[in-house]
This record gives C-alpha cells, sequence and structure tokens, in this order.
C-alpha cells in the first residue's frame, strides 16, 4: 500500500487495484477535513451525531481530490460483519429513505456499474 498526499490529504492506494484501467481507489484516514471533536477531522458518515455540514465539506474535500462529483458516493454503515450489498440498477431506483436502510450493517458493496463508491464507519 502507498501513501499520497492529494490537496494536503493523506490516502493510500492498493499496488494491484492500481494496475486496473479505469478504476479509481482510495483508503482514506481521519486527516484532511473539517470535522472536530471525537469526529476530528476527516468523518465521512452521516450515520454518526457529527454535524452534517462538516461530513458533507468533507465528501467535497475528498471528491475534489480526485475531480468526482461527490453525489456520485455511496457510503454503507459498517459493522464488521459479513454481510455485502449489491449496488445495481434496482438499488440506483430505489428512493434515498430505501438506499440508506438497505445499506444499514452492510461491510462490503459490489457493483458492476459504472459509479464512485465509498465506505464508511464509526
Amino acid at each position: 500500500m502507498n501513501k499520497q498526499t492529494i490537496r494536503s490529504v493523506p490516502f493510500y492506494f492498493f499496488d494491484s487495484l492500481a494496475k486496473i484501467p479505469n478504476l479509481v481507489h482510495f483508503v482514506s484516514t481521519r486527516e484532511g477535513g473539517t470535522s472536530t471533536g471525537s469526529f476530528a477531522t476527516l468523518n465521512l458518515s452521516l450515520r454518526t451525531n457529527d454535524d452534517p455540514e462538516n461530513v458533507n465539506n468533507n465528501r467535497k474535500i475528498v471528491a475534489q481530490s480526485f475531480d468526482i462529483d461527490p453525489e456520485r458516493f455511496i457510503f454503507s454503515s459498517q459493522c464488521h460483519d459479513n454481510k455485502v450489498a449489491v449496488i445495481d440498477n434496482n438499488f440506483m431506483a430505489m428512493d434515498e429513505q430505501n438506499q440508506y436502510l438497505y445499506l444499514n450493517g452492510i461491510d462490503a458493496l459490489v457493483t458492476n456499474l459504472r459509479m464512485y463508491v465509498g465506505h464508511s464507519y464509526r
């Protein structure tokens, strides 16, 4: 795994995934964001008691680092179990509330859609 700092934010990258054409991947850290207190600083999860404005700003920071629309991120609620969710056209057709419920308690996401998938936990 390699560490790179982009726009003052540290990210990690897997060597094996970096070899795949057209695949953008990264592992974020807790550094480089706007959250404070126990959520300092790069909290990406809206499933916490962090200020949603800070979380959305943090998501924008990450998105800008990779020239990605922050609306394309999908975040699950990791619980360190073995549950995997499929992100397909059926998921994309769900309203926001049903997507939120579908992703509760999910540890991994798989898709064959061209999109951006994030994974957040706390």
